[in-house]
């Protein structure tokens, strides 16, 4: 009985330590080897392009929907182009990177992206440009 009892604890504890591993859209997704990689809302990202000195905005839509209207001083680097690696490798990895998309698909594949590229601060608008409150 006391075997069964301990069995069901530790199940208990190795279930609750793997649900506690999952973020909620406001948290870090990372920060690691001095990295802070962060999908954040609306009300974070207007106060990030405020505060953040030195930001590099970068928006990852087709140059078609940049045309359509984008965020602060943004540079448009198409995320479906075969060059987009090479292209975001001119950014400075050691300044803040604000990241978004139209709905936040792409800019979430592209936050992945910059992360493993070593890039040290990336935040990504999570509702991307359709849901910008700011426009």
């Amino acid at each position: 009985m006391n075997k069964i009892v301990i069995t069901l604890v530790i199940i208990a504890l190795n279930f609750s330590a793997v649900s506690c591993q999952s973020t909620t859209d406001n948290q870090e997704v990372a920060q690691s080897s001095g990295q802070i990689i962060e999908r954040v809302d609306n009300k974070k990202f207007e106060s990030l392009l405020a505060s953040t000195k030195d930001a590099q905005i970068i928006d990852v839509r087709t140059p078609e929907e940049y045309a359509g209207g984008f965020i602060g001083n943004a540079t448009n680097v198409n995320f479906f182009d075969k060059d987009f690696k090479t292209k975001v490798a001119e950014f400075d990895k050691s300044k803040p990177v604000l990241l978004y998309c139209q709905g936040g698909g792409r800019s979430g594949k592209a936050l992945k992206i910059l992360k493993e590229m070593d890039f040290q601060v990336v935040y990504e608008l999570k509702t991307g440009y359709g849901n910008w409150s700011g426009k």
